[in-house]
């Protein structure tokens, strides 16, 4: 699965394209600062964990302020479509190969939706952890998010460390053990979770099955 961005208007076109992981020593950066911010955050009071599961901007910021082109430095923390921005018309577009190799072209969320469709996906998130669910109900809410996220897509680059972090809080936050083997850098699955999710609207199952090699186990107590 390969997502770009895509400048919509000429005018905007000056404005580069931004793949973080590129730059000489990006891979180690990313690395370092997703296992620091992880661990502030599984251990972080549980009203800490839902701000940021709810506004994940600052955090995004803080990971990826260095690895923005020169003058450019707003790509970090903040979503596309942001009004008056180099961001204000910037698409998102997924290329995945399906189960018989044929290359599929998406584009996701309209950059003027990604803001209001973000406070809607905050809405969910405090409604999911305000109840008690049991051990399915809340397995399949989380994944829930966690593809509303990857769909949103509201970042310019980054969503998906931010995507794997929010999973984990979330699991650790609802007593899901996770495997050892899930990372928020470098992503811990291959290409084959993109048609998942692009299969999600119609068969959710596919991405819950599929997550559950990493989540599912449930924690003791």
């Amino acid at each position: 699965m390969t997502i770009v961005d895509q400048p919509d208007q000429p005018k905007f076109r000056v404005a580069p394209r931004w793949n973080a992981r590129r730059g000489p020593g990006s891979h180690l950066q990313l690395a370092q600062s997703s296992a620091a911010v992880l661990k502030e955050l599984l251990g972080a009071p549980r009203a800490d964990r839902l701000t940021f599961l709810t506004d994940t901007r600052a955090v995004h910021q803080r990971m990826f302020r260095a690895l923005t082109p020169e003058g450019f430095e707003a790509y970090a923390g903040t979503y596309r479509g942001e009004p008056l921005t180099s961001l204000e018309h910037r698409f998102a577009v997924v290329r995945y190969r399906g189960p018989r190799g044929r290359l599929t072209e998406t584009r996701l969320v309209h950059p003027a939706k990604v803001a209001s469709k973000m406070d809607r996906l905050a809405g969910y998130i405090v409604e999911t952890f305000s109840r008690d669910w049991d051990a399915e109900g809340i397995l399949w809410r989380c994944v829930h998010i966690f593809r509303e996220f990857s769909h949103i897509h509201p970042y310019l680059d980054g969503n998906g460390q931010i995507s794997r972090i929010l999973m984990h809080v979330m699991a650790e936050t609802s007593g899901i053990a996770v495997s050892s083997n899930w990372t928020s850098h470098v992503r811990p699955y291959d290409g084959a979770i993109g048609y998942a999710l692009q299969c999600y609207p119609r068969h959710p199952e596919l991405l819950v099955g599929y997550l559950k090699r990493w989540f599912g186990r449930w924690a003791a107590g």
